[in-house]
Protein backbone atom coordinates (compact mmCIF):
# COMPACT_ATOMS: atom_id res chain seq x y z
CA UNK A 1 0.00 0.00 0.00
CA UNK A 2 2.78 2.03 0.62
CA UNK A 3 4.66 1.53 -2.55
CA UNK A 4 1.22 2.39 -4.73
CA UNK A 5 0.81 5.89 -2.38
CA UNK A 6 5.01 6.62 -2.90
CA UNK A 7 4.32 5.34 -7.09
CA UNK A 8 1.37 8.17 -7.17
CA UNK A 9 2.82 10.65 -5.13
CA UNK A 10 5.97 10.59 -7.37
CA UNK A 11 3.76 10.42 -10.70
CA UNK A 12 1.97 13.58 -9.11
CA UNK A 13 5.33 15.44 -8.16
CA UNK A 14 6.76 14.16 -12.10
CA UNK A 15 3.20 15.82 -13.51
CA UNK A 16 4.05 19.08 -11.45
CA UNK A 17 7.38 19.21 -12.24
CA UNK A 18 6.42 19.04 -16.20
CA UNK A 19 3.83 21.76 -15.57
CA UNK A 20 5.99 24.24 -14.81
CA UNK A 21 8.04 23.55 -17.79
CA UNK A 22 5.38 24.77 -20.06
CA UNK A 23 6.26 27.99 -20.85
CA UNK A 24 3.87 30.61 -22.53
CA UNK A 25 5.43 32.91 -24.40
CA UNK A 26 4.63 36.48 -24.76
CA UNK A 27 4.06 37.96 -28.29
CA UNK A 28 6.66 40.07 -30.20
CA UNK A 29 5.59 42.90 -31.62
CA UNK A 30 4.99 42.13 -35.30
CA UNK A 31 6.74 43.68 -38.10
CA UNK A 32 5.36 45.46 -41.05
CA UNK A 33 6.47 46.85 -44.70
CA UNK A 34 5.12 47.65 -47.87
CA UNK A 35 5.13 45.11 -49.85
CA UNK A 36 3.87 47.13 -53.27
CA UNK A 37 2.21 50.36 -53.83
CA UNK A 38 0.32 51.00 -57.29
CA UNK A 39 -0.36 53.45 -58.13
CA UNK A 40 -4.41 53.40 -59.57
CA UNK A 41 -5.61 55.28 -63.06
CA UNK A 42 -7.74 57.40 -60.49
CA UNK A 43 -4.81 58.47 -58.71
CA UNK A 44 -5.30 56.24 -55.21
CA UNK A 45 -2.86 53.70 -54.30
CA UNK A 46 -3.40 50.21 -53.58
CA UNK A 47 -0.50 49.25 -50.85
CA UNK A 48 0.10 45.65 -49.94
CA UNK A 49 1.19 45.63 -46.39
CA UNK A 50 3.06 42.51 -45.55
CA UNK A 51 2.91 41.75 -41.79
CA UNK A 52 5.39 39.56 -40.56
CA UNK A 53 4.77 37.44 -37.14
CA UNK A 54 8.06 37.39 -35.23
CA UNK A 55 6.68 35.07 -32.30
CA UNK A 56 7.27 31.40 -31.63
CA UNK A 57 3.17 31.11 -31.33
CA UNK A 58 0.73 31.88 -34.03
CA UNK A 59 -0.49 35.71 -33.81
CA UNK A 60 -4.06 36.97 -35.34
CA UNK A 61 -4.38 40.35 -36.11
CA UNK A 62 -7.07 41.81 -35.49
CA UNK A 63 -6.82 45.97 -36.51
CA UNK A 64 -3.77 47.86 -38.39
CA UNK A 65 -3.44 51.59 -38.30
CA UNK A 66 -0.69 53.66 -39.67
CA UNK A 67 0.20 57.02 -41.02
CA UNK A 68 2.22 56.45 -44.62
CA UNK A 69 4.84 58.93 -45.03
CA UNK A 70 6.68 59.01 -48.36
CA UNK A 71 9.71 60.75 -49.07
CA UNK A 72 8.71 62.61 -45.86
CA UNK A 73 5.25 63.77 -46.87
CA UNK A 74 2.27 62.55 -45.04
CA UNK A 75 0.47 60.28 -47.74
CA UNK A 76 -2.59 59.21 -45.54
CA UNK A 77 -3.49 57.25 -42.88
CA UNK A 78 -4.10 53.18 -43.49
CA UNK A 79 -6.68 51.10 -41.63
CA UNK A 80 -7.98 47.89 -41.96
CA UNK A 81 -9.42 45.14 -39.98
CA UNK A 82 -8.05 41.89 -41.82
CA UNK A 83 -8.87 39.32 -38.98
CA UNK A 84 -5.55 37.62 -40.41
CA UNK A 85 -3.90 34.63 -38.39
CA UNK A 86 -0.35 33.91 -39.10
CA UNK A 87 1.30 31.13 -38.21
CA UNK A 88 4.66 31.59 -36.28
CA UNK A 89 7.55 33.17 -37.68
CA UNK A 90 5.28 33.72 -40.88
CA UNK A 91 4.07 36.71 -42.90
CA UNK A 92 0.52 37.52 -44.47
CA UNK A 93 -0.62 40.21 -46.44
CA UNK A 94 -3.53 43.09 -46.19
CA UNK A 95 -4.30 44.95 -49.14
CA UNK A 96 -5.38 48.43 -48.70
CA UNK A 97 -6.53 51.22 -51.10
CA UNK A 98 -5.17 54.98 -50.14
CA UNK A 99 -6.17 58.13 -51.44
CA UNK A 100 -2.94 60.36 -50.79
CA UNK A 101 -2.43 63.32 -50.06
CA UNK A 102 -1.33 65.77 -53.11
CA UNK A 103 1.96 66.52 -51.54
CA UNK A 104 3.04 62.78 -50.93
CA UNK A 105 1.81 61.76 -54.61
CA UNK A 106 3.36 64.48 -56.26
CA UNK A 107 7.01 62.39 -54.92
CA UNK A 108 6.33 59.13 -56.92
CA UNK A 109 8.31 60.21 -60.07
CA UNK A 110 9.84 57.08 -61.35
CA UNK A 111 12.58 56.67 -58.98
CA UNK A 112 13.01 54.94 -55.87
CA UNK A 113 11.80 56.97 -52.73
CA UNK A 114 12.04 56.25 -48.88
CA UNK A 115 9.02 55.41 -47.16
CA UNK A 116 7.67 55.35 -43.33
CA UNK A 117 5.30 53.58 -41.28
CA UNK A 118 4.24 54.55 -38.05
CA UNK A 119 0.73 53.47 -35.89
CA UNK A 120 -0.22 50.33 -33.69
CA UNK A 121 -1.41 47.41 -34.36
CA UNK A 122 -3.75 44.96 -32.45
CA UNK A 123 -2.83 41.69 -32.06
CA UNK A 124 -2.86 38.50 -30.15
CA UNK A 125 -3.16 34.44 -29.59
CA UNK A 126 -6.82 34.78 -30.56
CA UNK A 127 -9.30 36.92 -31.62
CA UNK A 128 -10.57 37.70 -28.22
CA UNK A 129 -7.40 38.15 -26.13
CA UNK A 130 -5.50 40.86 -28.28
CA UNK A 131 -3.23 43.23 -27.44
CA UNK A 132 -2.05 46.84 -29.02
CA UNK A 133 1.28 47.05 -30.23
CA UNK A 134 3.58 50.14 -31.78
CA UNK A 135 4.25 49.59 -35.06
CA UNK A 136 7.60 51.53 -36.97
CA UNK A 137 9.23 50.71 -39.65
CA UNK A 138 11.15 52.05 -42.18
CA UNK A 139 12.15 51.23 -46.03
CA UNK A 140 12.33 52.20 -49.54
CA UNK A 141 10.28 51.63 -52.34
CA UNK A 142 12.22 51.37 -56.10
CA UNK A 143 10.09 51.54 -59.55
CA UNK A 144 9.25 47.69 -61.30
CA UNK A 145 10.53 47.97 -64.86
CA UNK A 146 7.85 47.07 -66.89
CA UNK A 147 5.04 47.89 -64.86
CA UNK A 148 3.92 51.00 -65.34
CA UNK A 149 2.89 52.95 -61.51
CA UNK A 150 3.99 50.08 -59.53
CA UNK A 151 6.83 50.15 -56.60
CA UNK A 152 8.09 47.33 -54.51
Amino acid sequence: MTRLIASLLSVAFLAVLLAGCAETRPLQPPAASVQQLRVEGDGDWNIVLRVQNQSFAAMHVGNVRVELRVAGQLAGTLDASPALDIPPLSADVVEMRLRPAAGAAATLKGESVAYALAGEIRVGKTDRHTTTMPLQSKGWLSPVPGLAGVYR
